[in-house]
């Protein structure tokens, strides 16, 4: 594999402000297509491939940026590509635990298996030496415990005991490691980078020219310094000399690999210099004839040499030939081994590249939740058993494991006592205690654990060693089970939701007015009550966790950003901002939510999968969330008008690949307090038209790139009243806009304006068809508002246009030769009053809702009259809350109808199939599809 690959993916994760979130969402892809993948040995073998190339590459940028920043205070704000202590220390657990399961799946043999075993030994290396760098990094008691587990499991398989590199890493260097840490006289020189040996340069500055120093004699070479180092691999500073030249030779590796990543600032002369530096580090430290004498059984100088020698082959300089071995016996070339990882690399990179926007940054969120949640927690539990009891909760503090004081579990005496989990490991024994440390480090959602992925199973207690009993019970009743307790979920909650504590209004600034329909019908946005909290929807907030803390019922179910289906017991209800539309092709669905929106999801035909496309943006210290204004989609692609944080609106296209493209922002017309009343996509999925009122913007996509081709104008106001309503929208071949505006005359003895104006888009400038006189229609009645879509046919002069009124008025437009409209209404309607509107593939069949009586409309233009196609009053009592969206897909008899709406907690889908005499439905509920959507 070549370097430039490798330093594109560290270029790539070094830009990145979201490294807490990465990795939660890189362990979530694994976690899902490994539950739902066919499990084939091609497919079981390549998804843990996948996860630990990804993690060693992670860890070897959380390594690179540790030890470049040795100076940093232990209290300082977390760099940006670093991810909290917390979960590193949890995801180091991870990985041990990880490699003690491979070892028992019979599907693992040959070269498959000793690569994986190689990535994990050196992703151990990179990612412990990272955490000890960590000032804030103390406990090491469950690591070593996990460790032994892991060279257990590596020893006791047949099919292939330690090699001589696993042996030394996993026996000698990591336990004696993490052993020096916990004494604090030790440590010290084990904590500073080089171990005090060296003086390196800092990563974040430059490393050009690259320059290293001795830090005990500063007239020393360096390369008599490394000697001098080496020699000591033989004496009782072994760990510290072998630290010091790992940390040298890391040093010169992240050098190099700078050199060649994107937006990199030096110059040839730099780069020849830098690699000259490396070869000259590498030839001293890996020479042949340096003596492996060490008293240990594995040679320490063999065995650095190839711990370090990364299965990327970055370098193979003549020096290190020798050291090659371990990676021969992989396959007999090196062909295999270099294609394998090239191709996981690419994928990586082109997963990041395609994403191109950052997560919110949620470094230290993790924490201040938990603090809080610690205070919440201590007030619950002094009430369930007393005073004392309570303080024991904040006697022990584990650092690196803190967490752990705040977790409850509720055991199974007969008063269901609450006990901490710090209490419950000291009461358990043997193998109970060992399987408790796996169960409570666990974090659901971030890796799949087989006996304990679903987090309502309960843990068992054997009691292999004793008896556990109680320990708050004075008889002391046995107990055999322990479940965690619900207050937790608050924290899963507050991290998904951003801010738990924040109410009001969920309306978009354009909510007083109907949501667009394009070509697929979406609804109105529904206020939500004032003192509502608002909702995630995909978790349970803190009322939710007080509520049913009395029975034990909640559990912290996932830190990833959607928990998957099969992880949620009782789906909670969907929150009123949740709005959604189908495509024009009505083979997809869009889901968002128009406040602080983090995604967009898209549930593909035959809905059964779904992918979600983030909405975060950044600002430099933190991305957040949207409120989405309007969400218009085509046959393929899909555009997204969004504001942040009041800012002016940002217009967004996802392609159908899930490539993000943004316009540029002096190119919007909004201010953040103007308004977007109506945006439309056409089929084609080129051209984007949005609705400022008296103006509207058309912009296109091509080749990759969203311009802003014309802005026309709609119309001079004859009256001198105020614009109340506007749609807009394409004809069926993209290659026409027809705009309705609504304004309102302002005297309520009138009648408002309707103004309608058709254009013609297959130019770069748009040229205007038709622009009639003005229309009146009534608009006075309390529950109507106004024009909420429009259509055109396939010629382009007639349209349809359907409003939420009471009275009937003239929905059918017919443009003549002379630019003069004749209007006529539909026959047939007791109320008029349409919703939600789409148009058929032909542009002469219409379906619509009627919003008062819920019975769906069928429309024929040429016969000017509509029938009763579904009546949804028995199972719909009122859409006012929940308003649908409607379709009509592309079939030949244009009989189908696709619905879709809100119930609580259910997302409705169903499809219409209309026969000679009735009405044929299948239907399905989306809500666990669209919890399970995947990034992109």
């Amino acid at each position: 594999m070549s370097m430039q690959k490798l330093a594109d993916v560290w270029g790539e994760l070094l830009e990145r402000r979201d490294s807490d979130n990465l990795v939660r969402e890189i362990f979530g892809h694994f976690d899902i297509y490994s539950r739902h993948a066919q499990h084939d040995s091609q497919t079981f073998c390549r998804w843990p491939r996948l996860l630990l190339v990804r993690l060693r590459i992670f860890f070897d940028i959380q390594r690179t940026y540790s030890q470049c920043r040795p100076s940093q205070p232990p209290d300082a704000r977390i760099p940006s590509p670093l991810i909290s202590s917390r979960l590193h220390y949890i995801l180091v657990f991870r990985l041990m635990q990880f490699g003690t399961d491979i070892s028992k799946e019979p599907n693992f043999s040959g070269p498959e298996y000793s690569l994986q075993r190689l990535l994990i030994i050196q992703t151990l290396l990179s990612s412990i030496r990272a955490l000890i760098l960590r000032q804030d990094f103390r406990d090491t008691k469950d690591l070593l415990q996990q460790l032994r587990s892991l060279v257990n499991a590596w020893s006791g398989n047949t099919g292939r005991r330690l090699s001589d590199v696993e042996s030394f890493v996993l026996e000698w260097l990591l336990p004696d490691t993490l052993s020096t840490v916990q004494d604090q006289a030790k440590s010290r020189t084990i904590r500073s980078l080089a171990c005090g040996r060296f003086d390196l340069p800092d990563y974040a500055s430059g490393l050009y020219p690259i320059e290293i120093h001795s830090s005990v004699d500063r007239g020393q070479s360096y390369q008599s310094a490394l000697r001098d180092t080496i020699r000591q691999l033989d004496s009782t500073e072994w760990l510290e000399a072998y630290w010091s030249l790992s940390d040298v030779v890391w040093a010169v590796k992240a050098a190099k690999m700078k050199c060649y990543a994107p937006r990199s600032t030096a110059d040839e002369n730099d780069k020849v210099h830098t690699h000259d530096v490396m070869d000259e580090v590498l030839s001293v430290v890996f020479a042949k004839d340096n003596p492996p004498t060490h008293a240990n059984p594995n040679p320490p100088v063999r065995s650095l040499s190839d711990a370090l020698l990364d299965c990327y082959c970055t370098t193979a300089r003549p020096a290190l030939e020798a050291h090659y071995a371990d990676f021969k016996q992989i396959n007999s070339g090196s062909h295999w081994l270099k294609s394998t990882i090239d191709r996981e690399l690419d994928e990586f990179l082109d997963f990041l590249t395609r994403r191109k926007l950052h997560l919110r940054d949620s470094n230290g969120d993790f924490e201040t939740v938990f603090d809080n949640m610690g205070m919440y927690t201590r007030d619950w539990y002094r009430t369930a058993t007393g005073d004392a009891a309570a303080m024991s909760l904040e006697e022990e503090s584990r650092p690196g494991t803190s967490e752990e004081c705040t977790r409850i579990y509720f055991v199974n005496c007969r008063r269901t006592h609450p006990v901490t989990s710090v209490c419950l490991q000291e009461l358990l024994k043997g193998n109970d205690k060992l399987r408790f440390q796996a169960y409570s480090l666990s974090i659901p959602g971030l890796i799949m654990e087989k006996k304990h992925s679903d987090p309502a199973e309960q843990f068992e207690i054997n009691g292999d060693v004793e008896d556990v009993l109680c320990p708050y019970c004075p008889e002391g009743v046995r107990i055999t089970s322990a479940r965690l307790a619900s207050p937790l979920s608050f924290v899963s909650t507050t991290l998904q939701s951003q801010d738990p504590s924040r109410s009001g209004s969920n309306t978009s600034s354009s909510s007083s007015g109907p949501r667009l329909n394009g070509r697929g019908g979406k609804p109105y946005q529904v206020p939500q009550s004032p003192t509502s909290p608002i909702r995630n929807g995909r978790g349970r907030g803190l009322d939710d966790s007080i509520s049913s803390s009395s029975k034990g019922g909640n559990f912290f179910h996932r830190i990833t950003k959607r928990p998957s289906a099969s992880s949620s017991q009782s789906i909670s209800p969907l929150p009123n901002t949740l709005a959604y539309c189908f495509s024009s092709s009505a083979d997809r669905i869009f889901l968002w939510h128009t406040k602080d929106s983090v995604d967009l999801v898209r549930i593909d035909a035959p809905f059964q999968s779904a992918k979600s496309f983030s909405l975060l943006r950044g600002d430099g210290s933190r991305d957040a969330g949207a409120d989405v204004l309007d969400v218009a989609a085509g046959d393929r692609n899909v555009a997204v008008l969004s504001r942040y944080s009041g800012k002016s609106e940002i217009l967004f296209l996802f392609d159908e690949h899930g490539g993000r493209h943004e316009a540029q922002p002096n190119a919007i017309l909004g201010t953040g307090e103007s308004k977007c009343y109506s945006m439309s996509m056409s089929p084609k999925s080129t051209l984007i038209a949005i609705g400022w009122g008296s103006v509207v913007q058309v912009y296109k996509f091509s080749a990759g790139a969203l311009v802003l081709q014309d802005v026309v104008r709609i119309h001079e106001s004859y009256s001198g009243g105020s614009l109340k309503y506007q749609t807009l929208n394409f004809s069926l071949d993209s290659r026409k806009l027809i705009v309705a505006t609504q304004e309102d005359v302002g005297n309520p003895e009138l009648k408002d304006n309707c103004h309608v104006r058709i254009w013609e888009c297959d130019s770069a400038q748009l040229r205007i068809k038709f622009r009639p006189k003005a229309f009146r229609m009534s608009s006075r009645q309390a529950d109507e508002t106004g024009i909420t879509s429009v259509f055109l046919n396939n010629e382009g002069d007639e349209a349809f246009l359907a409003a939420n009124l009471s009275k009937a008025y003239s929905s059918i437009l017919k443009m003549s030769s002379e630019g003069e409209m004749n209007r006529s209404g539909l026959k047939k309607l007791i109320s008029h009053n349409m919703d939600v509107a789409a148009q058929a593939p032909s542009g002469t069949r219409f379906v619509f809702k009627n919003g008062k009586h819920n019975k769906i409309y069928m429309i024929n233009l040429a016969e000017r009259g509509a029938e009763v196609v579904k009546d949804f009053e028995s199972e719909r009592r009122s859409c006012r809350d929940n308003l649908m969206a409607l379709a009509m897909p592309k079939v030949p008899q244009e009989n189908i109808i696709h619905v879709l709406w809100q119930d609580h907690g259910k997302l409705i889908f169903k499809s219409i199939k209309l026969t000679d005499s009735n009405a044929e439905i299948d239907g399905k509920d989306l809500r666990t599809v669209y919890d399970a959507a995947t990034p992109v």
